[in-house]
């Protein structure tokens, strides 16, 4: 997939204030291609009073970015047809409009927006990891990808990867794994898992 920058704001956007409190979030959707499914998650975003979403499995083709009727903006990646995976960046209209500096849509699973923030900025990697069933290959692209992606952003920039890694980890050794994964973990660590721990050392 071609990969591409895309400007939002040429300087003029609104500015996050990180010493405010802001809530951000992620989920694995499923799928927003049902009628009125933008709506619906729109106002569970007001009601949980969340102000910056990634999801995860859209199921959106295409790349690009649009405002709702209620003012939200929605920056997505998809495939070119819709109907597998495809991820979002989604800000709360009234707390983050216009914070967005810009977006690069790297693949179907990886999408990485820029947000103008004080006293620095903001890169969001939002992220959609495969399933078991996924193939070696398959897998080896998508961390190729979010490996290049987290290499490109700029040091003064505050980096957030969000995500469904569709991975198990578990509490073990080496100890840097726990200061990688924090301390709640699952019993067992299964191959996803494995490949996730390998990006968390080495980023």
């Amino acid at each position: 997939m071609t990969k591409k920058t895309i400007i939002l704001s040429q300087g003029h956007a609104k500015q996050l204030q990180m010493r405010n409190k802001h809530r951000l979030g992620t989920w694995n959707i499923r799928s927003m291609l049902q009628l009125g499914k933008v709506q619906l998650l729109g106002e569970e975003m007001m009601r949980l009073g969340v102000d910056i979403y990634g999801l995860s499995e859209v199921r959106w083709d295409g790349q690009g970015h649009f405002t709702t009727v209620d003012g939200h903006t929605i920056v997505y990646s998809g495939r070119p047809t819709h109907g597998m995976s495809g991820v979002v960046v989604w800000t709360h209209s009234k707390k983050t409009a216009g914070v967005f500096v810009g977006y690069e849509p790297i693949s179907d699973q990886v999408l990485v927006v820029q947000l103008n923030a004080k006293p620095q900025n903001i890169t969001l990697i939002q992220v959609s990891g495969p399933t078991t069933a996924a193939t070696d290959e398959e897998m080896e692209r998508f961390y190729q990808d979010l490996s290049q992606a987290v290499k490109q952003v700029s040091k003064r920039d505050m980096l957030l990867v969000m995500s469904d890694f569709n991975a198990k980890v578990s509490r073990r050794e080496p100890p840097a794994m726990l200061s990688a994964v924090g301390l709640y973990c699952l019993e067992e660590t299964n191959e996803a898992g494995e490949q996730l721990e390998d990006f968390l050392l080495g980023a």
